[in-house]
């Protein structure tokens, strides 16, 4: 529950958030609270235990929506005929996860979500990692910090060791080979993963990005890349 003065806090906010976005040129859309859940099934991985799914009055399998991206997806193909691209939009919906309710993580959140469709370039990731700092910068915080990376600069690494490998920072380096050799890695290479990544240097599309934001006039501090 949120109280008037809550209420009133994330209505202001909202509507601050949304003042930002279309300043960026990007247009609001909404999709449905409800979905089959074929459109989320072997789209999110190991987190498909997080749906609200259910079998509805007419016998169909439906879900809440977990996320913005894949109804988003959705919307983009059944539409693209009338859409003009690239096409820029922002999302703020709730979304909807079976977790456990603890701080910070709720079985109902409002979710804010932006993306451009249509526009193979670094440019556009740099656009919207530029629009996220943006954000924070017009709601008067003193500093915000992204830290960047490239999937590319991991094509050569299994998934798992990648997922072990995420939390480096949490469990530290003996934490993340151990959990490579129990997802069935063998040590060696489990560590010779962790070296990799911790050696990786930006490439192309990072300098891109980073001298995007440099251009933008964001301070050095505001953003870093981060393997």
């Amino acid at each position: 529950d949120f109280p008037p003065s809550q209420a009133l806090q994330r209505q202001w906010l909202e509507k601050k958030i949304r003042r930002i976005f279309e300043l960026w040129g990007y247009d609001p859309i909404e999709t449905p609270t409800l979905e089959s859940l074929d459109l989320f099934s072997g789209q999110i991985g190991e987190d498909e235990k997080l749906f609200f799914s259910f079998e509805d009055q007419g016998g169909r399998q439906v879900a809440l929506r977990y996320d913005q991206t894949v109804p988003t997806c959705r919307f983009v193909g059944q539409n693209r005929q009338q859409l003009a691209f690239p096409f820029k939009r922002y999302q703020i919906q709730p979304a909807f996860r079976a977790e456990k309710p603890q701080k910070g993580r709720y079985r109902e959140f409002l979710q804010c979500d932006a993306d451009i469709f249509g526009l193979d370039s670094p440019l556009a990731d740099a656009e919207l990692i530029a629009l996220s700092l943006d954000i924070f910068r017009r709601l008067g915080f003193p500093k915000a910090k992204v830290l960047i990376n490239d999937r590319q600069l991991l094509k050569d690494i299994p998934y798992p060791a990648i997922a072990a490998i995420d939390k480096l920072n949490k469990i530290g380096p003996s934490g993340v080979i151990k959990e490579m050799i129990g997802k069935g890695i063998n040590e060696n290479d489990a560590k010779q993963y962790l070296q990799t990544v911790q050696n990786l240097k930006p490439n192309q599309t990072i300098n891109t990005i980073l001298d995007y934001l440099k251009q933008l006039g964001f301070p050095n501090d505001w953003y870093q890349f981060d393997p």
